[in-house]
């Protein structure tokens, strides 16, 4: 399939015009109508789950549903159609379909029911192609994987597939496949190299019967598979772990605590910067701003003088949340140590507000000419970035 889908690709790669002037012909909020429409053409329906508030839906909109590739591949195959998912019927449709992420692209039968899906917004045209001839193809279509799985199916090659599918689709709950698939290996089978790809890439826990083999024996890991990796999955997973306790809904400050003494006690790696994390996320959630910026001030710059976009997150919360020139002077070291790591548009926004504040004018008009230079080479909307530079007098 594969194979087919790359020729496929190049042929409709070969017939490009230079102007794109074509794009989906789609149905407007009206889940009725393209429902017929499609039942009337014997196609699938394309749904674009979209928000007003999504910026990848707009960008996709305006960049990918008018390409002439993906217009006229889509035209030809799909009946399609648009559904804002917070007003009218779309509100309804995404508790129906479990739409958690935008945007989300279904593939739906004539009768409304799912045969694939996939979430986000690809800036590859061949991404648009790929997913559709996926639900094109009975025995590559995430409805395909669902049944097979219901039928017992747990072996290795399969399991792989079905957790890249569902991860594609923006599914995030597998812990019950995982479970299901750990469950019939030995011992041995724990550390191959096939567990070790579904457990690096698609296991989330911490406490799965793959999660505590890694952590009792990680050095056995490591061999296997390299240090960097085995401490990057260790690490995300504890890390999403406390932050589970910090939003918990029932929060409960005990539960926190006790989870940042089990993380140290466990010497899971980099544990400093995971505790580090999570006394800054519950700052932030209780809006103790003045006590972020200050713990933030002391500590970041020894745990994440590496990391550019935690270094530009920081950046930007002490420039909106101080009101301390020393703790923005700081900022505005994090803002350009960040941009020695990656120059971005986002980052440049940063240092701009800050040497703005900090009453470096010219410097900050400058840098924010350059985020709005930079944003619109990578194709996006620059509009608030003007909005900023116009506010620089």
């Amino acid at each position: 399939m594969k194979f087919i889908s790359s020729i496929i690709f190049t042929l409709l790669i070969s017939s490009i015009l230079v102007a794109q002037n074509r794009s989906i012909d789609f149905v407007d909020n009206d889940f009725a109508a393209a429902k017929a429409k499609a039942k009337q053409q014997n196609k699938l329906l394309f749904v674009d789950a979209y928000t007003t508030w999504c910026g990848p839906c707009k960008w996709m909109a305006a960049n990918k549903f008018t390409n002439d590739t993906i217009a006229d591949f889509y035209n030809e195959h799909f009946v399609s159609l648009k559904m804002d998912m917070e007003k009218g019927e779309g509100i309804e449709m995404a508790k129906t379909y479990g739409i958690r992420m935008y945007p989300t692209l279904l593939f739906l039968d004539a009768e409304g029911k799912v045969v694939h899906r996939n979430a986000g917004a690809s800036r590859k045209t061949r991404g648009y192609i790929d997913f559709a001839l996926k639900a094109m193809n009975p025995y590559e279509r995430l409805s395909t994987f669902d049944q097979v799985w219901a039928s017992g199916n747990t072996s290795p090659g399969f399991v792989k597939e079905y957790l890249k599918r569902l991860d594609e689709a923006g599914i995030r709950d597998n812990s019950d496949i995982i479970k299901a698939f750990y469950a019939n290996l030995s011992d041995d089978d724990l550390t191959s190299e096939g567990t070790w790809y579904i457990l690096y890439n698609f296991d989330r826990s911490i406490d799965s019967r793959g999660m505590v083999n890694l952590l009792s024996k990680k050095d056995d890991y490591a061999t296997l598979y390299g240090q960097d990796k085995v401490d990057e999955r260790l690490y995300n997973n504890y890390l999403d772990h406390l932050y589970s306790k910090v939003y918990a809904r029932e929060f409960s400050m005990k539960e926190m605590e006790l989870t940042m003494i089990d993380i140290k006690k466990k010497n899971i790696p980099y544990w400093q910067k995971i505790i580090l994390l999570g006394d800054l996320a519950h700052l932030k959630k209780e809006k103790k701003f003045k006590d972020y910026c200050e713990v933030a001030t002391e500590d970041i710059g020894e745990y994440f003088n590496e990391d550019a976009d935690k270094l530009n997150e920081f950046a930007w919360n002490v420039f909106q949340w101080s009101k301390k020139k020393k703790e923005h002077e700081i900022a505005l070291g994090w803002a350009k140590r960040a941009l020695e790591l990656e120059e971005n548009a986002a980052i440049l926004d940063t240092y701009a507000n800050l040497l703005y504040k900090l009453g470096r004018k010219e410097e900050a008009r400058t840098a924010q000419q350059k985020a709005i230079d930079r944003i619109k080479a990578e194709g996006d909307d620059a509009e608030d970035y003007q909005k900023t530079l116009d506010s620089f007098k």
